[in-house]
């Protein structure tokens, strides 16, 4: 997968970054979500120590736990 699938936030300014990831999460379905990740996406959970290696192993997991918890972005940076 040689294209960019979501906007590089290096190259956003200050003001740009908060207003992408607000739109981003305020409604964001598993279906969009699998297709921005990259083919090597990790999720890592640190408080159990577990690691999601690969899209295709995300989206079984979201078909497992269908119900993912709210994101609350903290616009304080």
């Amino acid at each position: 997968m040689d294209e960019q699938r979501v906007p590089d936030l290096e190259q956003m300014d200050e003001q740009q970054v908060p207003r992408f990831l607000a739109e981003l999460f305020s409604d964001l379905s598993a279906e969009a979500e699998y297709e921005m990740r990259h083919e090597d996406y990790v999720m890592e959970m640190p408080q159990s120590g577990g690691r999601i290696r690969g899209r295709e192993k995300m989206r079984l997991f979201q078909e497992d736990y269908p119900a993912p918890p709210t994101i609350q972005l903290y616009a304080g940076w």
